[in-house]
């Protein structure tokens, strides 16, 4: 009886349901082994002391990579680069022309020229050219390295309106044209 007696008389614990905690992740810079045990441990205390009901987990990361350390990819020459907003300028009169290609600046040249990028020869029916046309006018023998590139972009629109902006904002002399694509500016 004394036992029936004393289970209902005592005091009855609280239930404590106990919530999962909030697990958070932080990236923070790797210094050296020992270091970053220091660190984590007091970092962890301070956290658990003041917010009991957050789980902090850091993550050592070191940005020293070989990649960052030696950049040994090559670059394409300027002359095979495809996709781009090109500007030539006249050796004799500095006149400019603004143009694009979606093909390798080599074959725009070329083309320019009048030749078979594959050949080297003079075509039977070259393209019309208005820089070809300046050339002759100022009887200037122009090549490839008169060509630099101001832009390349991937899309083809994106390439066109890239010109037209250049054109916009250069006036080059020898193009005929204001823009290659419509735009609105003021």
């Amino acid at each position: 009886m004394r036992e029936f007696i004393n289970n209902k008389v005592q005091e009855h614990k609280p239930i404590i349901s106990k919530a999962d905690k909030l697990i958070f992740y932080q990236k923070m810079p790797f210094i050296n082994e020992q270091s970053n045990k220091f660190l984590r441990r007091e970092i962890q205390k301070v956290i658990s002391r003041f917010y009991p009901h957050i789980d902090l987990r850091l993550i050592f990361t070191n940005n020293k990579t070989i990649k960052s350390v030696l950049s040994h990819k090559e670059r394409l020459p300027s002359a095979l680069c495809s996709g781009i907003c090109y500007k030539f300028q006249c050796g004799v009169c500095n006149d400019t022309y603004v143009g694009s290609s979606i093909r390798a600046l080599q074959s725009r040249v070329m083309e320019h020229f009048g030749r078979s990028s594959r050949t080297g020869n003079l075509l039977n029916r070259p393209v019309q050219s208005r820089v070809r046309d300046h050339i002759v006018s100022c009887d200037w023998r122009f090549n490839i390295e008169d060509f630099q590139i101001i832009d390349s972009q991937s899309d083809q629109i994106l390439l066109r309106i890239s010109e037209s902006l250049e054109i916009h904002q250069r006036k080059p002399g020898i193009n005929d044209d204001t823009s290659s694509f419509p735009l609105v500016l003021n």
